[in-house]
């Protein structure tokens, strides 16, 4: 029974993004450096700041909890330096097909709203966007979420996933703030950000016949003990 109990959770578990394979992304949760908020750094470890700076935040500073971990981006900083950028280049096989997830958010922080303490730092627009770039061309459609109606204190975090194939040993992967005009500081927010080859990510279907196998052969042994 033990060993039926450990198989169905193990069906669990191969159903969530991302488990029990490689990021082949450094800090894609953004949880170091770890030593509390940061407004307008500059620097990221396993990242480059590439334009403006970002945000590195979390629920104790902000009231948003993060989507993974403790701490997550909001891309357009502070400061007024308008839109921010990170970049991480990683070593590809050429002709590879990649799979990239991420978490993908909107502060919403901008409104003036009763009850969020922020909001005599309110400016800006409701919808907040951001541009997700392999080796400097757009992968896929602008991200984008219009914060009308969302609370104060809720990122709406959606969770998105794409894939791309790899034409270089070095691939550059960077999410583009497009929110920084008029001084803005509530840009779009991202978190739990993976990279791994597609092939090491099984299709729900996959892993589900895989779980059942094993749940069919424990069962058969099991018989056969008590037989």
């Amino acid at each position: 029974m033990k060993n039926l109990i450990a198989a169905s959770g193990l069906l669990g578990l191969l159903a969530l993004p991302g488990i029990g394979h490689a990021n082949m992304l450094v800090n894609g949760s953004f949880e170091s450096p770890g030593t509390g908020c940061q407004a307008g750094a500059t620097t990221l470890p396993g990242w480059s700041v590439t334009a403006g700076n970002v945000d590195v935040i979390n629920a104790a500073c902000t009231g948003i909890p993060a989507a993974d971990g403790t701490y997550f981006l909001d891309l357009t900083g502070s400061f007024g330096a308008g839109a921010g950028a990170i970049s991480q280049t990683v070593t590809t096989d050429v002709g590879e097909q990649y799979t990239l997830s991420f978490f993908f958010g909107a502060n919403a922080q901008w409104q003036q709203v009763a009850g969020n303490p922020y909001s005599i730092y309110a400016n800006d627009g409701s919808v907040k966007s951001m541009n997700v770039l392999v080796d400097g061309s757009q992968l896929g459609g602008t991200y984008s979420i219009d914060t009308t109606g969302q609370a104060w204190n809720s990122a709406g975090w959606i969770y998105e996933t794409t894939t791309f194939t790899a034409s270089s040993t070095q691939t550059q992967i960077t999410f583009q703030s497009l929110n920084g005009a008029d001084g803005t500081v509530y840009g779009p927010l991202l978190d739990g950000v993976q990279l791994q080859e597609s092939s090491d990510v099984p299709e729900p279907p996959t892993a589900s016949l895989m779980v059942a196998g094993l749940l069919a052969v424990l069962y058969m042994t099991r018989r056969l003990r008590l037989g």
